[in-house]
């Protein structure tokens, strides 16, 4: 049995090698990208969700984008696939990848490999999570995975709400190997006593959970591969296995068994930021006001300042100095009046650039950005990470403001962020 498994992982990372079959076949599948439009519908029709997040660019968030290609590819063209999710579905797709046009750079301004990877939740139509897959799937898998859904759902429903957890959480036991919840169990100590939680329901510890889990699976499947796979270094393959859907799968049933029907908006950032290794994007409700907001500005002659509060849409933000936005003496920077000025969070100010057509932008993954400062008509912008003073932001927004804003790094006081 364990040479047949042997055989089984190593036959599946010379699959991952080769272009997917059907690449071309017909989109049969409606994909939806507003949240709220889907969660209704599916209220509306009596059916389950179908929530895909994939690695591709947020800002875009094009159904036709590579990584939708091949997710349609895998699971979608299979005709028996269509059928079930017509039926049964309602299908939401949503990319979370970093956007092109701001790209974090890593040591030697090198970018981080950006690996194509999917995560599938099957979510009842309130975004609680019944079940969800890690990685690209089959149609077969696909299948598989949403039979095993919609038979755990089968149990809770019609519960009371109190009871339906305990009852989820028993059916994501009951597919966890016993070799894997040992490994899991040595990370991290259940929060469940008996048959419930003893100090209520929290989320608290979600991202753990999901550290424990994924090493939990990667140590399970380097154990299973042998002595021999770790030997040749192959180890280093873990994480692209890890990112088919049927080795990864067992993820879900650790982490939801410590979280069962955990709510969408709570596990999906820790989840791809686990699974991934990179930041979980997400598009703002704010999107389109922001987009207005730039193009009657841009249209205007005041030159404009973007300032990135941290990972949030709070209109006050220290940065990593110290200093408060706005700074308490206006004469700190005594051009601000003259300059169209709005805060915004890291994932706007992407979205901000990408709608605006701006040239990439980078920075770096020690200095995240701070402040951008563009000429009138929304040209020459330069970018200052969070280590840059407010003295350094005063001569850059003097530059401009005289529409020199692309000298500005290199004229001012302080050297750039590249020459730092």
């Amino acid at each position: 049995m364990a040479l047949l498994r042997h055989h089984r992982l190593l036959a599946l990372a010379c699959v991952l090698c080769w272009p997917l079959a059907g690449a071309t076949a017909q989109e049969k599948v409606a994909w939806l990208s507003d949240r709220a439009e889907v969660a209704i519908q599916a209220r509306k029709d009596g059916k389950l969700l179908l929530v895909v997040h994939l690695s591709g660019d947020f800002a875009k968030n094009a159904a036709d984008s590579a990584e939708a290609k091949t997710y349609r590819a895998a699971a979608l063209a299979d005709p028996r696939v269509r059928k079930e999710l017509s039926s049964r579905f309602v299908v939401l797709y949503q990319q979370a990848g970093e956007a092109e046009v701001l790209r974090k750079l890593l040591a030697a301004k090198t970018q981080p490999v950006r690996t194509d990877f999917a995560l599938t939740y099957v979510c009842l139509p309130d975004l609680r999570v019944i079940h969800f897959i890690s990685g690209f799937v089959s149609a077969d898998q696909l299948l598989g995975e949403l039979a095993w859904a919609e038979k755990s759902y089968a149990t809770i429903a019609g519960l009371p709400s109190a009871d339906e957890p305990l009852v989820a959480r028993k059916a994501h036991q009951a597919a966890i190997a016993k070799s894997d919840w040992a490994l899991f169990e040595r990370s991290f100590k259940t929060r469940w006593t008996a048959e419930s939680l003893a100090n209520g329901p929290s989320t608290v510890e979600l991202p753990a959970v999901l550290t424990a889990a994924h090493g939990a699976v990667e140590l399970s499947l380097a154990q299973r591969m042998g002595k021999s796979w770790q030997r040749l270094g192959a180890q280093n393959a873990l994480p692209p296995l890890l990112a088919h859907g049927e080795l990864g799968r067992d993820l879900a049933h650790l982490v939801l068994s410590e979280f069962p029907l955990v709510s969408l908006g709570d596990l999906e950032r820790p989840a791809f930021e686990v699974c991934t290794g990179h930041r979980f994007w997400q598009a703002s409700r704010r999107r389109e006001a922001l987009a207005s907001w730039w193009k009657t500005e841009t249209a205007g002659s005041k030159p404009l300042l973007l300032v990135v509060a941290d990972d949030g849409l709070s209109q006050s933000a220290s940065d990593a100095s110290g200093h408060v936005w706005p700074p308490a003496k206006p004469e700190t920077l005594p051009l601000l009046a003259q300059f169209a000025v709005q805060t915004v969070s890291l994932d706007e100010l992407a979205a901000v650039a990408s709608d605006a057509g701006l040239d990439p932008l980078t920075y770096r993954a020690t200095n995240p950005p701070r402040f951008v400062t563009l000429a009138a008509g929304g040209k020459s912008p330069v970018l200052l990470g969070k280590a840059a003073s407010l003295t350094r932001l005063a001569q850059v927004m003097s530059a401009a403001k005289s529409g020199t804003g692309a000298l500005a790094a290199t004229t001012a006081g302080e050297p750039s962020d590249e020459e730092k």
